[in-house]
């Protein structure tokens, strides 16, 4: 597994986000962390900075993979608005044995 990461998403000279991405065997790749910050929201950015993603570290055709959490409705929104759509779903549980 490689890991690339970017903390480089400018708008003029102020930061604005960044993104983190992993390289697995298998040309799977997966975007683990994004991030636009508060006050740059809604503005287009995030879908801007996702599409440049794509263009840049990811080949036509590639597998893509994010996690997003069930309760975090505002992400889950915003990944379907650039395209991804679920697959799996992971359940967890405490051992209270």
């Amino acid at each position: 597994m490689i890991c690339s990461a970017a903390a480089r998403k400018w708008s003029d000279t102020r930061f604005i986000g960044l993104d983190q991405t992993y390289i697995f065997p298998m040309r799977k790749r997966s975007v683990c962390q994004y991030l636009i910050l508060r006050e740059y929201r809604r503005k287009g950015l995030g879908q801007a900075g996702i599409r440049l993603l794509m263009e840049q570290r990811f080949k036509p055709g590639q597998t893509v993979i994010i996690d997003v959490l069930d309760s975090n409705l505002p992400g889950r929104r915003f990944w379907a608005k650039v395209g991804f759509a679920p697959y799996s779903i992971t359940m967890k549980t405490k051992n209270n044995a």
